[in-house]
């Protein structure tokens, strides 16, 4: 098992299922934070695959890993267990201090990312979706949510979950008092958003 070797390493190697190993390399003075050439860390790489790998998470968090720290695009171990609706990681990152306004190399946050669209197919879809449901809980709980940050568009999050048409995410976050006035760079609020749909849906 070459966890070091070349990125992105094979995702198995990170399983839940390799816990003994990883202890094993933890204990002989891996470093958590070690970083490939890419630029990427081996606890983002851990958390750059689509298995809900808590068990390894916690062992890398106990042994060091920096749950901040960010990759060349300003990506932080949060914004990929988001990405990847990894409610468990989620939940265990937040609870060892990750930063929720984090925001990547566009200025999202993980609350932009959780109303964006995710590829899924087949039978993983409504998984996804009620996955999706519970990591959005786990941030509006959150004492420091930004309801409001804008991104590199001056999008909110809420916007997002409008043109995205995730209505009951729009609706959660409106009932929270997220502000439903900012505009994005182009001038446009979530309500010119919700219209723009609507004209489009009868247009069809």
């Amino acid at each position: 098992m070459d966890i070091l070797g070349a990125y992105p390493p094979n995702g198995d190697i990170f399983s839940d299922s390799n816990l003994a190993q990883i202890q094993e390399f933890l204990h002989r003075g891996l470093d958590p934070n070690y970083r490939y050439c890419s630029g990427v860390l081996l606890f983002h790489a851990a958390v750059d695959i689509p298995l809900d790998n808590v068990r390894v998470f916690r062992e890398l968090i106990n042994a060091g890993a920096e749950v901040n720290l960010r990759t060349h695009l300003d990506l932080t171990p949060l914004h990929f267990a988001v990405y990847h609706r990894k409610e468990q990681v989620v939940r265990a990152l937040i609870q060892s201090g990750a930063s929720v306004n984090a925001k990547d190399f566009l200025g999202r946050t993980c609350l932009h990312l959780v109303v964006s669209p995710l590829v899924s197919f087949g039978p993983q879809i409504q998984f996804h979706i009620l996955k999706k449901s519970r990591i959005i809980n786990e941030l509006l709980q959150h004492k420091n949510i930004d309801l409001n940050a804008v991104d590199s568009n001056g999008e909110t999050p809420l916007m997002m979950a409008v043109k995205n048409e995730k209505n009951k995410a729009a609706l959660r976050l409106l009932q929270i008092n997220a502000n439903p006035n900012i505009c994005n760079n182009f001038s446009e609020t979530p309500l010119h958003c919700g219209l723009c749909s609507t004209a489009k849906l009868y247009s069809n």
